[in-house]
């Protein structure tokens, strides 16, 4: 336009400074244009202009209007044009260059102060707010002390380390074994740090169930100060419909929310409460008749610690971040703790995978539509380009559709909904495929197209950058290597450290008998030697064991070769519901006198990781084959890329995932300082160099490998003796 209107100037510098109360605000901002009858341009770029322009249309309060009205107020004074001269928004279509101009009617200058002074008291009052929160987090960090009086063995150097890491706003990843406290020895050093910083703590863990472990640290924590923690749930568990719609025309808890909320001063009521957790959410959630799951992120900035879910942080959608800092842009970076961190490489692997099919559009008006864009995208293949540009032809006709009349509006459904967010996620995959090795795009059958990740580290990485300090924390982080690349904790400042374990290690009698072989072609002939094997070591001492599969396949050939005479066999069975789970456990922490009890488990489940059976609950286990990942055109992709970036392709496609299972399962036998028990590794592959490495430092001097035809008898009955 400087080049087809004489006197037109850009990038137009505006600032304007009003006084309110004791405070004095600055306004400023940068105007696109304006034009020699004292008018100004803004100018929006979109690759979506009619959908833009119909919001625009629809809603005098849309962000842009609001700028151009913020434009005339700041020179209103001092500017010629008439106020019958509109000032003007040009949408311009990225593609084609192609605009189409609004004019600015919404607002005068008198209308928009009384909106900004509103806005800018509020935002006044967040900040008093906000200094508040932060004095207080202050006087708290020099009043929080730990809860015991003696730290257990090897828990002080952890937190001692914790310690120095947040100083240093560092990242620390840390082998931690059972036994040592690292809920409560992580959560200590890293809020005290963080109160004094005025900021917060973010405590992660890969499963709900485990929440209560970082619920109860943070408990403990309280006795010496009042402490605010919160507990997030997952939006589909906390809603209060049998179904989620979040449209306000659809569900009565979003109608009129953030007013309810208001009206009952919920915020500054529950602010005196020391935890919630997504029970007590969504019970005064129900009760005031509010979204919960709404109500838990307007009550995140306000808290101390945060318990949650991975997905909170490592989705590629994820800020949590600026959700623990609410409206403060300035806030100090939060702390993080990620726990049982093995198990955040495969989770954010799938969080950066995703598939379309053209059964994703059934029963919606766009099935036809889909079905020939993803039928025509097989001939694009394998260029991620072209099929992207063709499933965003679809996202097009879906917004440009749903943008529409506010008629078209409320007939869109929960299918269509769903589609959209479907092919949304699924582009944007595509656009971080193009290009990259670390993604493989494939068609597995017509009508469905896939994009894996085989590589998250740079992704986790980049969610890291948003704490100031990174603690990583697990008993099963072995090698240290592997799990360094495989969570982009690869600068040289970076850290990873092994903790020795605070229990004897002759507690524990770790016998590998290398005479089995669980190797898929050789299974079928090892199957009644498993059982032989597990039936009679388990008659040497009455008690209890667990025996942890690759595979229920693998289970149940085993288990229909015992004889359970005496014993009492449990075992699970795929997709088991919570209660017969629960009613197992319970059956484990009720040892009998005199009754040999031994369950059935596979590897990577419900039973080999995050449970505790301290004592007598649990004297023995069972890991028979390292749990391979099942041979996948994935998997084998994932094969080839590792071995080009690291030349260890099987190992970390493979080995090293299985092997974490397989110490996983194993270390549900030792879990205090007074338990003995034993772990037998069942598979000639735990003795290889790769599997070794991968084996807690503390097993491996105390291994015992049988001899052909050796009994193991003597070693056994010596150790219980």
């Amino acid at each position: 336009m400087k080049e087809t209107i004489p006197g037109y100037r850009t990038e137009i510098a505006l600032r304007k400074t009003i006084l309110l109360g004791k405070d004095e605000v600055t306004i400023q901002g940068r105007a696109d244009g304006l034009r020699p009858d004292g008018t100004y341009d803004e100018i929006k770029s979109t690759y979506r202009p009619g959908s833009l322009v119909r919001k625009l249309q629809s809603d005098p309060r849309h962000p842009y209007w609001l700028q151009l009205a913020c434009y005339r107020w700041m020179s209103a004074e001092s500017r010629d044009a008439p106020e019958e001269i509109p000032d003007r928004l040009i949408v311009v279509d990225a593609r084609s260059l192609e605009s189409e101009t609004l004019d600015a009617r919404h607002w005068t200058p008198d209308d928009f102060e009384s909106w900004l002074v509103k806005r800018l008291e509020a935002i006044i009052k967040r900040e008093g707010e906000r200094r508040a929160f932060v004095k207080r987090q202050k006087k708290l960090a020099g009043l929080l002390a730990f809860p015991f009086t003696e730290v257990r063995s090897g828990q002080q150097g952890f937190m001692d380390e914790i310690n120095a890491t947040c100083s240093a706003k560092g990242r620390l990843l840390g082998q931690a074994p059972t036994g040592i406290g690292k809920s409560l020895g992580s959560l200590f050093p890293a809020l005290k740090y963080a109160l004094e910083g005025g900021t917060k703590v973010a405590f992660l863990t890969p499963k709900n169930s485990q929440f209560t472990v970082a619920e109860n640290a943070a408990q403990q924590l309280a006795k010496s100060v009042p402490l605010r923690s919160i507990t997030l749930g997952a939006k589909a568990k906390l809603c209060l419909n049998d179904e989620v719609n979040c449209a306000p025309e659809a569900c009565p808890y979003a109608k009129g929310h953030y007013d309810k909320v208001a009206d009952a001063g919920l915020l500054r009521k529950l602010s005196r409460r020391a935890v919630l957790t997504p029970q007590s959410i969504k019970a005064i959630a129900k009760k005031h008749q509010v979204c919960p799951y709404t109500l838990s992120m307007q009550l995140i900035p306000r808290r101390d610690v945060l318990v949650s879910d991975y997905n909170h942080a490592f989705s590629p959608e994820s800020n949590l971040r600026a959700k623990m800092a609410g409206a403060d842009l300035e806030a100090p970076r939060p702390v993080v703790l990620v726990d049982e961190a093995h198990n955040l490489p495969d989770r954010a692997r799938d969080h950066w995978s995703g598939s379309l099919k053209v059964a994703d559009a059934e029963g919606t008006r766009w099935h036809r539509t889909l079905k020939k864009i993803l039928e025509t995208g097989a001939r694009a293949y394998p260029d991620p380009d072209k099929l992207n540009r063709l499933a965003m032809k679809i996202l097009d006709a879906i917004l440009d559709e749903s943008a529409g009349s506010a008629e078209k509006t409320r007939e869109r459904t929960n299918l269509d909904l769903e589609l959209f967010f479907a092919v949304r996620r699924f582009t944007a995959l595509l656009s971080a495929s193009i290009e990259r090795d670390h993604f493989f795009l494939r068609n597995p059958q017509p009508g469905t197209w896939e994009v894996h990740c085989l590589d998250a580290a740079a992704y986790i990485a980049e969610k890291f950058d948003e704490f100031s300090s990174v603690i990583a924390f697990s008993a099963t982080l072995k090698p240290l290597d592997f799990y360094r690349n495989e969570l982009g904790l690869t600068r040289p400042a970076d850290k990873a450290i092994e903790w020795a374990s605070p229990f004897d290690a002759v507690n524990q009698k770790t016998i590998l008998i290398p005479q089995v072989s669980t190797l898929w072609r050789e299974r079928e002939q090892n199957y009644g030697k498993i059982a032989s094997a597990i039936q009679r070591i388990v008659a040497m001492k009455t008690g209890h064991y667990m025996a942890f599969f690759p595979s229920f396949a693998f289970l149940d050939q085993v288990a229909a070769r015992l004889s359970p005479g005496d014993i009492e066999i449990l075992t699970q069975v795929p997709g088991q519901f919570p209660r017969d789970t629960a009613a197992m456990l319970e059956r484990f922490r009720d040892p009998l006198p005199g009754k040999t009890l031994l369950m059935l488990a596979v590897q990577g489940g419900t039973f080999a990781e995050g449970i505790d059976l301290p004592g007598d609950q649990l004297i023995g286990a069972f890991i028979v084959g390292p749990g391979l990942p099942a041979v996948t055109p994935v998997r084998e992709k994932m094969r080839e890329y590792f071995e080009k970036k690291y030349g260890a392709g099987f190992d970390y496609a493979y080995t090293y995932p299985a092997m974490a299972k397989s110490v996983q399962a194993a270390g549900r036998v030792i879990r205090t300082g007074d338990d003995r028990g034993i772990v037998v590794l069942m598979d000639r592959r735990f003795s290889d160099v790769a599997s070794m490495a991968s084996l807690p430092a503390h097993w491996i001097d105390h291994i015992h490998e049988a001899r052909p035809g050796e009994s193991l008898a003597g070693h056994i009955n010596d150790f219980w003796t």
